[in-house]
């Protein structure tokens, strides 16, 4: 029996310690402890090392949750510079991100209110989250951008786009939340949270999107690369028209775009 946790030669011994801990974090406080007594302790000659199922376990959930926080990071720049370089603005892109970020906020925010912890099943929610309502946001947003350019009106171009897209969003949401409401119904307790962590999100990400985002939205102006490349301007037409001096291409572009949208409107 000394042998299974001792070597032969007495080289090497292997200490093994129960505990009642279950959380990542106090696993990895308690290896922090450890190894700090070991290093004040030890001969410098001796080395060592802490092990087990549960440490690597703890480990496992902190690369996972910090590589979920850094892919929201990725996730949410690159929705940003999408939108400013399809509608040349970065108030659009800054428009686009908050009812991205709202449900993830509201389901964190839900987390730490009830001292929900975070591990492997609660730290997806807000990928998968901004996964989902990202879609919604830029629909929505080229879907305002053709109403607006139908009449200059932004509450009629509010008002057809949430007829249009909001039955849609709504359906979509309730779908989803219905298949995730099944998990919460389960009897593995991380199982359950999660399910009702994720319904939580949809139906905030849907607030965002009928609630939020509209009213973000009669403070831009929305026009999108494409239309700015519809007109052929030449090199310099600040220089060759004295009505656009001092202004940009891109000025000029808003402009000329908004004078031909009139041009189309019935009298």
């Amino acid at each position: 029996m000394l042998f299974r946790f001792i070597s032969p030669e007495f080289s090497r011994v292997n200490i093994v310690m129960r505990t009642h801990i279950s959380s990542s974090i106090d696993f990895l406080s308690t290896e922090a402890r450890i190894r700090d007594y070991l290093l004040k302790n030890l001969s410098k000659q001796m080395s060592f090392q802490v092990t087990g199922f549960g440490i690597v376990i703890s480990h496992s959930s902190r690369l996972i949750s910090e590589g979920q926080v850094k892919s929201l990071a990725l996730t949410l720049g690159l929705v940003f510079f999408i939108m400013y370089f399809l509608f040349m603005s970065y108030k659009v892109g800054m428009i686009a991100l908050l009812p991205n970020c709202f449900p993830i906020v509201v389901s964190f925010g839900i987390m730490g209110w009830f001292g929900i912890p975070l591990s492997i099943a609660t730290s997806l929610i807000a990928c998968i989250a901004i996964g989902l309502a990202v879609d919604d946001t830029i629909h929505y947003l080229v879907c305002y951008n053709r109403e607006f350019k139908e009449d200059l009106n932004k509450e009629n171009a509010l008002s057809n786009t949430i007829r249009h897209m909001g039955k849609p969003i709504v359906f979509t949401t309730a779908t989803i939340s219905l298949g995730f409401s099944v998990l919460m119904f389960s009897s593995f307790n991380p199982t359950a949270v999660f399910g009702l962590l994720m319904v939580i999100t949809m139906v905030s990400a849907l607030v965002a999107d009928l609630v939020l985002l509209p009213s973000l939205m009669l403070h831009v102006e929305l026009m999108t690369i494409w239309d700015l490349l519809k007109l052929k301007l030449g090199r310099d037409p600040h220089q060759g028209i004295p009505l656009f001096k001092g202004l940009s291409r891109t000025q000029v572009h808003y402009v000329l775009n908004a004078e031909y949208v009139r041009s189309k409107l019935p009298i």
